[in-house]
């Protein structure tokens, strides 16, 4: 049975509708949301849908630490340093340091490793084999839920 791509809901049929330039598959009550491009079609959109399961992270890859602009912050001020210290030592603007701890700017390379060299902190994180993400039922959100349709 194809899904309703604002709702979310499972429909006997869906209508190819074009809204605000996007082409999606809608139950027939949204239909008159934008412009109507094809009547019922009782087949699911022909892209892969999307489970709940496991997706593995490829063996030894570094990400960035969801909470680097805390870490750098604590760093900075553990070792009594100013913003505007650390930016003199670093040679950068004391607005990029700012910035970056308050999580509006990740770090590129280069930051990082001036970071970890002046702070001794080290942002990134490796996973493993091992290590997947399995999202929550909850965390499947669709643009009903955005809209406040459901």
């Amino acid at each position: 049975m194809p899904e309703c791509e604002i709702s979310g809901k499972q429909v006997p049929k869906t209508i190819k509708v074009r809204i605000e330039g996007v082409v999606m598959h809608v139950a027939p009550e949204y239909a008159n949301l934008g412009t109507v491009l094809e009547q019922p079609a009782s087949v699911p959109p022909s892209y892969p849908k999307v489970g709940y399961k496991s997706a593995p992270v490829k063996k030894d890859v570094e990400h960035l630490v969801g909470d680097f602009g805390k870490k750098l912050k604590n760093a900075r001020e553990a070792k009594g340093l100013r913003q505007e210290d650390l930016a003199k030592m670093m040679m950068e603007k004391t607005s990029t340091i700012h910035q970056v701890e308050s999580g509006h700017l990740r770090p590129d390379d280069k930051l990082l490793t001036k970071f970890k060299h002046f702070l001794g902190v080290d942002l990134m994180r490796k996973f493993h084999d091992d290590e997947s993400y399995t999202p929550k039922k909850s965390d499947k959100m669709t643009l009903g839920d955005l809209m406040g349709l459901k």
